[in-house]
């Protein structure tokens, strides 16, 4: 992965029981971002968008996602429906972040 600007702060929200296990590739994304030093803030929701902290390996074990669906019948059923569900609850956290983290500000760059 390429990091352009790792002063940048990042905001990663994702829902737990994604399709394909998108929750394992996002741990593995925050891993990254954090094993080069960018300020990353997470949030990890479950399925009534509730802040989580791990995800139940019916969802999915393998961290680049699992396109068959026989492997990972919670995954692909639980995870289409959650992937088509937008957290409505948390768009003022998201939005919250964006002024308090402008991009103009010189401490960025």
């Amino acid at each position: 992965m390429d990091i352009l600007n790792p002063k940048i702060p990042v905001l990663n929200r994702y829902i737990g029981c994604d399709i394909l296990g998108v929750y394992l590739n996002e741990n593995e994304l925050t891993r990254d971002l954090i094993g080069a030093d960018v300020p990353i803030t997470e949030v990890k929701l479950d399925l009534a968008r509730h802040l989580m902290t791990a995800c139940s390996a019916s969802c999915g074990t393998n961290p680049q996602g699992d396109t068959r669906f026989i492997s990972t019948p919670a995954g692909w059923t639980v995870g289409l429906l959650n992937h088509d569900r937008w957290a409505d609850d948390w768009d003022d956290f998201m939005l919250g972040f964006l002024p308090a983290h402008p991009l103009s500000s010189s401490k960025w760059f």
